[in-house]
């Protein structure tokens, strides 16, 4: 489904909210009680120092989450809470190559999946309060 050339995301349809951070530029962390998540950015290869910040990016992080016990095949790793776990996004039920708008915590223990917000705005609006 995703593939490391070019790698900047754009392959990745439903992720442009996040690219957009809330529409306050990039946002690189979101908080939903109990954690605290860190958003993987889009990889940017302008320049050196842009590369070297980006190269964590959607695709790479994505490709090496797969290789985890109990990751789902089809998710797409947009962040992480610094113990493991995933904020991911799911392709949507009644089309498997375009992503869902719903935003799920990957629990790396268990293997659960909760949804944490329907879509980027719900997101958006608990950070604003």
């Amino acid at each position: 489904m995703i593939e490391q050339s070019g790698g900047s995301g754009d392959n990745l349809p439903g992720v442009e909210p996040h690219r957009e951070g809330c529409g306050h530029g990039h946002l690189a962390a979101w908080q939903t009680p109990p954690d605290a998540w860190e958003l993987y950015p889009f990889l940017d290869s302008s320049d050196r120092k842009r590369l070297a910040r980006t190269c964590n990016d959607i695709v790479r992080e994505t490709a090496h989450a797969r290789g985890w016990r109990g990751f789902l095949p089809p998710a797409i790793a947009i962040g992480h809470n610094g113990g493991g776990d995933k904020f991911i996004l799911l392709p949507s039920e009644g089309n498997p190559t375009v992503l869902s708008e719903a935003i799920f915590w990957w629990d790396h223990e268990t293997g659960e999946v909760i949804q944490v917000a329907e879509d980027f705005d719900e997101l958006c609006e608990r950070q604003e309060r």
